[in-house]
């Protein structure tokens, strides 16, 4: 879902409600929660957790179809419904699997409150990037046009990331148990932790940065 999450927010940058996500719980998480003894790629797709948890195939013939264009097709809607609507049938298809393991208790909210570790909070933010060569790095000039400090972003509980001709942050956090983390800023590149700088510098030109704090 992390990355459904990603997509909505980069496709609609002007939308402000896409960008801070509260409780938000992966199908995969709770999967491996419900069922600890199956391999990590148990449920590697919706598909396959239908065709694993519902015995049901899932038809994803139409995901790769034309979405740009409208109307869209009754297949398309279908599909989109389905994708949808299937996950709330996982999802109780799994607190099942959950009760059992825990003693048989039947009771919802006693289910959700044993799984409050999987509910996390995620922050999405498009950053403003004044660079020519799309560096996660911006030097201040000083009048004669001299390097007189490069500048970071310093970002809590997650990374800088790059999709869709976007430069973005995604933070992560367990939700209800610790505060949010601050948004991300700009910071001195010497003003960083020791431990930052180098995670920063070996990052090299990777498409994925990561400047977490420690």
């Amino acid at each position: 879902i992390g990355n459904d999450l990603q997509k909505l927010v980069l496709s609609f940058p002007h939308l402000f409600c896409f960008r801070h996500f509260e409780s938000v719980i992966d199908l995969q998480h709770i999967v491996r929660f419900a069922f600890p003894d199956r391999r990590k790629d148990y449920v590697s797709s919706l598909q396959k957790a239908v065709a694993l948890l519902l015995s049901k195939r899932l038809d994803k013939s139409e995901q790769c179809s034309n979405w740009g264009e409208r109307p869209l097709t009754a297949s398309q809607i279908t599909y989109a419904t389905m994708d949808a609507a299937v996950c709330h049938r996982l999802f109780y298809r799994v607190l099942d699997a959950v009760s059992n393991l825990e003693d048989n208790k039947k009771d919802l909210q006693d289910i959700l409150h044993k799984m409050s570790h999987l509910r996390q909070s995620i922050r999405i933010r498009i950053l403003d990037d004044h660079d020519d060569n799309g560096d996660d790095n911006n030097e201040t000039l000083d009048e004669d046009g001299n390097s007189a400090q490069t500048m970071v972003y310093k970002v809590v509980n997650g990374s800088i990331r790059h999709s869709m001709s976007h430069k973005y942050s995604k933070q992560v956090w367990p939700s209800g148990k610790h505060p949010a983390p601050p948004p991300p800023e700009k910071v001195a590149f010497s003003d960083l932790p020791q431990g930052q700088k180098r995670e920063k510098k070996n990052a090299g030109t990777k498409e994925r940065r990561r400047v977490t704090e420690v």
